[in-house]
């Protein structure tokens, strides 16, 4: 049965017209998933308190599952979007690159907060359909500001060498996008050391001031703060745009304006994004054949994805984002490393052997290294994959392909297999000449320039903002494939984008020509400094701290 049958055999009712105006962005989210992905949406008759919104998922003549959302009270007024953002720390991490503290400028906390709603509705469907019988859940939206700040609060809170950042006292000159002297703002992008040193070195930049320049600029994943030498970004602006474009390509990095949000309502990838969502689910061979191995049981746990087993090969933040959400909800992951394990085991800070941060996205991950490039660790691959549900990567464009192990490989022995890709550009992927990174697709997606003019400030964010977003989009997408396979279809190929996260980010300016929201005031009581988030009343309740702080669920059973 073709995806969108699947689907549009569901229900999704709401206490939509009941809910508090705080709940609007969400609401809108929510409704916009749903439509995308072709479950019809109505209103429900249940009764509510006015800081809860009571949302149901149903199956045409089967099961349903309830899931009640909650945001918290403060001063007498339920948090909106703007205070869940200085609640969680979101603006204090947006703000560390900053000169003043100001929210993020698009709807982050509630649009998440969609996706991983729906996640979890359709979970429970699969968790019914596989024997249990829970059919009530909870879901706080601060757990999702939680989740987005999740690997710089773990940061902040290390036992060894806490991070502190100030917020709101940066030099912004200093960061990117930068300025070139015709005026056009742009931003960098490298993953070589060798390259940026090669561009440096062709602008005149002194060694040592490139390899500090280098420190930094990598840093701003981890950190969500960068402030490169003045000497360096002087030049920048010395050159025009076209001479530091011609550069870039001869020296092997990459370069790209900060679009305009109107630029990008004309381009031609657009409609389908809006139409269709992020998310692509792609049959393999035979639809409507029964897949020949079953998902395993759940009945025994009050995990929803127990016993689903996902293989993951995937670096920095999209993939093991979504890796992460899975193991959340009771998947077994197993991570495949490289011999030697992910260097981003030793970045401090450190809690406990390993940095913090990279624990934070990977703790309750298996990992096993393997050379992928060799023969043997290619066999070792095909084994893990063949006794697998899912296989998860954010390898490059092509990548699969060159090592052999794209969906046409893997499937051969496993026809069941539901195969992920967590992408940079999605449809666009064989096209676009630069990087599928958060901070080029903020840049390219208009989420840059909608951003700094709700906000005032220069280009996008340094907070991961379509990173974390994209792993959360890959998650709901390996959870929607699983879902058509409880409903019998078998092996699935599907995938989310960078792009597409920004896009959805920004959806209402996009469709509706809704002017620019302006910079809101902040609450008095903003959070500036994370490490003060695992003793705030409002948020300990969903923190667990051990090495750090981290959060404790995502699944909260009632």
């Amino acid at each position: 049965m073709p995806r969108k049958k699947i689907f549009q055999l569901l229900r999704l009712s709401g206490t939509f017209s009941q809910a508090d105006a705080a709940f609007a962005p969400f609401i809108r989210a929510l409704n916009s998933q749903a439509e995308k992905i072709g479950i019809v949406v109505n209103e429900s008759s249940v009764q509510t308190s006015n800081n809860e919104l009571v949302v149901i998922l149903q199956e045409q003549g089967g099961w349903q599952f309830m899931l009640t959302v909650t945001s918290p009270v403060i001063n007498g007024q339920v948090c909106d979007e703007v205070a869940l953002q200085a609640l969680t720390g979101l603006v204090a991490v947006h703000s560390r690159s900053l000169d003043r503290i100001v929210p993020l400028g698009v709807e982050y906390i509630s649009v998440i907060s969609a996706s991983l709603v729906l996640q979890q509705l359709l979970a429970g469907l699969i968790a019914q359909n596989r024997g249990s019988r829970i059919q009530k859940a909870t879901f706080d939206l601060v757990q999702a500001g939680v989740l987005a700040v999740g690997q710089y609060l773990a940061g902040a809170t290390a036992e060894t060498g806490a991070e502190v950042f100030s917020c709101g006292e940066a030099d912004v000159s200093l960061r990117p996008p930068f300025v070139s002297l015709d005026g056009v703002l742009f931003e960098l992008e490298s993953l070589s050391p060798q390259l940026w040193q090669k561009f440096w070195v062709q602008l005149g930049t002194d060694i040592q001031q490139i390899g500090r320049g280098w420190h930094t600029f990598m840093q701003r994943y981890a950190k969500g703060t960068v402030s490169l030498p003045e000497e360096m970004v002087a030049l920048l602006a010395s050159h025009v745009y076209a001479n530091l474009a011609d550069l870039a390509r001869q020296t092997g990095i990459a370069i790209t304006p900060v679009r305009r949000i109107q630029d990008r309502k004309m381009d031609r990838d657009l409609k389908s994004l809006l139409e269709f969502g992020p998310w692509s689910i792609k049959a393999i061979g035979d639809e409507a054949k029964k897949p020949a191995r079953m998902l395993s049981d759940t009945v025994k746990s009050g995990l929803p994805l127990a016993g689903i087993r996902l293989v993951e090969s995937c670096r920095r933040i999209q993939g093991p984002m979504a890796g992460h959400l899975l193991a959340m909800l009771g998947a077994t992951v197993t991570r495949i490393e490289p011999l030697g394990g992910d260097p981003l085991r030793d970045m401090p800070p450190l809690a406990g052997d390993f940095s913090a941060r990279f624990q934070a996205l990977n703790a309750r991950k298996q990992v096993i290294e393997v050379d992928i490039k060799s023969a043997e660790g290619k066999q070792t691959i095909e084994k893990l994959v063949h006794d697998a549900d899912l296989f998860i990567h954010n390898w490059a464009p092509g990548k699969a392909s060159e090592l052999a192990l794209d969906i046409s490989d893997l499937s051969l022995n496993h026809p069941d297999l539901v195969y992920v890709y967590a992408g940079g550009w999605g449809i666009l992927d064989n096209e676009m000449m630069i990087p599928g990174t958060d901070f080029m697709a903020q840049a390219y997606s208009g989420m840059a320039d909608v951003i700094a003019q709700s906000a005032g400030v220069k280009g996008g964010t340094l907070f991961t903002a379509t990173d974390i977003f994209g792993g959360i989009l890959a998650a709901q997408a390996a959870i929607m494939a699983l879902y058509c396979r409880v409903r019998g279809t078998s092996g699935l190929n599907v995938g989310s984008s960078l792009l597409g996260a920004a896009t959805m980010l920004i959806e209402p300016i996009l469709t509706d020509n809704s002017p620019i929201p302006k910079e809101s005031s902040l609450p008095e009581w903003c959070c500036t400094d994370l490490a003060s988030l695992p003793t705030h009343p409002l948020v300990e309740p969903y923190l667990m701290r051990g090495s750090y702080a981290q959060l404790r669920e995502l699944w909260r059973p009632l």
